[in-house]
């Protein structure tokens, strides 16, 4: 009579992800009455929702037996009615503190032989089985009664945001229901906010943060920029969506910051897609402090994320830097634009106040600009005589070729040394800087090239006409 199975649950459970291994033989309990907590999940097949929520009963010792009884009755009555929605709101959401309970675990597994310990709680992998298989109950229901699916989206937001309001539980556990309802959501914005809540708690707990950091899904870190500019991509482009698209990076990078200098270059890759959620209209305090964050991380190292930082300046919220924070502009633009020269003007003219005010090292910005000032004379010239890189770089001649290899390994340029000649042959280069300068200059370069390719077609006809002339003459 009953209108829910387990069997129903596994399949809805693990939609979306690798399903656990299970154990499919019977084992009967002991005299005592005392299961393991997984053997009860995984091998009632009848009546196995009731069994559980009996379960949770005993793990709450404060509960009379009177309200026991209570809630015990409405749940028989509502499985027996197939009300999938009303028996989640009375277990999860109700009175009977089966959230509590769960998330009460401290263990790993459930492979300790004395898995009801003093403590009662559950470990971490029976705790979230137990949450699945009550919330796959109403994905299963909702697939039949199509009708019902937004007041089951609603519950589903109602045990998010209780899960995220719980004072105390273990961390791990509350991750992993939300990773749950996280696989059962359809709606992109749900999932996004579901992610969302999932970054904001694992920052609660330094291991947990860490464990997160590398995890990985589809072969990306849950918290690399891929990863998050995938999942901002199912949401579309209104007002909302921005506004989701701007927390879902916003908290993604606290969390990447606070998880350490390790993850410093995905940090930043975050930054700068927060910042560019911002139009002239929506640049607020929150968009300049974020714009702050990327540019001083920007100048702190323009190397690793050359290609990524190249066209910051574009930004509307890099661009009121101009007005909040000009000398922070001003420093960017030479680190983003120009040459060594005018970041030694900048210096000699505003003094360290700004480096040390954000952690800058004068030593190391002073050699980012010199490898960035090299890479803006590749691009213009060819060929480059040793003296002209020595001027520019303000070093000894004998230095230019330690400079050269340095470039060559940061991945900013390609380049031969004639150390006879002491010149060096540009082979490729990255461009800091493509305006209408640039233009022009690549308009010369391949007008150059259509003449020299004409000219070899000219002298390959001419050579045809003049070999069909000698056939013709002998």
């Amino acid at each position: 009579a009953h209108a829910f199975r387990l069997t129903h649950c596994n399949n809805h459970c693990t939609k979306g992800k690798k399903q656990e291994p299970t154990h499919s033989h019977k084992q009967r309990p002991t005299q005592d009455n005392k299961m393991k907590s997984s053997q009860v999940v995984v091998n009632v097949a009848e009546h196995a929702e009731l069994s559980l929520i009996k379960l949770l009963a005993s793990h709450m010792p404060h509960i009379d037996n009177v309200t026991l009884s209570v809630v015990q009755e409405d749940c028989e009555n509502l499985i027996a009615h197939a009300d999938a929605a009303g028996l989640i709101q009375r277990v999860l959401l109700g009175d009977f503190p089966a959230l509590e309970v769960l998330t009460n675990g401290s263990k790993q597994s459930g492979n300790d032989e004395n898995d009801d310990d003093a403590s009662g709680g559950f470990a971490e992998s029976d705790a979230i089985s137990a949450f699945c298989l009550l919330v796959a109950l109403l994905d299963y229901h909702s697939n039949s009664n199509e009708d019902d699916n937004g007041g089951n989206d609603e519950l589903k937001r109602q045990i998010a945001t209780k899960i995220m309001q719980l004072n105390s539980g273990n961390v791990r556990i509350r991750v992993g229901m939300l990773r749950v309802l996280f696989n059962l959501a359809t709606v992109a914005a749900e999932k996004c906010a579901l992610f969302i809540n999932m970054v904001q708690l694992v920052t609660s707990d330094v291991d947990v943060l860490a464990d997160f950091c590398k995890s990985r899904y589809n072969g990306e870190g849950l918290l690399s920029s891929v990863h998050l500019k995938r999942l901002a991509a199912t949401l579309g482009d209104g007002s909302a969506d921005t506004i989701l698209k701007r927390e879902l990076f916003q908290v993604s990078g606290a969390a990447l910051a606070k998880a350490g200098s390790a993850y410093d270059s995905e940090r930043q890759k975050v930054l700068l897609l927060q910042i560019a959620t911002y139009d002239e209209a929506s640049v607020d305090e929150q968009a300049l402090q974020a714009a702050k964050q990327a540019a001083v991380g920007a100048i702190r190292d323009p190397i690793t994320l050359f290609t990524e930082q190249r066209s910051m300046l574009k930004l509307p919220a890099i661009a009121a830097l101009g007005k909040g924070y000009p000398l922070l502009y001003s420093l960017l633009t030479i680190f983003t634009e120009g040459k060594l020269e005018d970041y030694k003007g900048f210096c000699s003219k505003n003094g360290d106040a700004l480096f040390t005010e954000h952690g800058l090292s004068s030593e190391e910005c002073t050699r980012n600009m010199r490898l960035l000032s090299l890479c803006s004379l590749a691009s213009e010239k060819q060929e480059i005589p040793y003296s002209q890189i020595a001027s520019a770089l303000a070093v000894e001649k004998n230095e230019v070729e330690n400079w050269v290899i340095s470039a060559k390994g940061s991945g900013l340029m390609d380049a031969k040394m004639d150390q006879i000649r002491e010149i060096i042959v540009v082979e490729r280069c990255v461009v800091r800087k493509f305006g209408m300068e640039q233009w022009v200059a690549l308009q010369t370069k391949l007008n150059l090239w259509k003449a020299n390719v004409r000219a070899v077609l000219d002298g390959l006809k001419e050579s045809q006409v003049q070999a069909q002339q000698q056939i013709g003459a002998m």
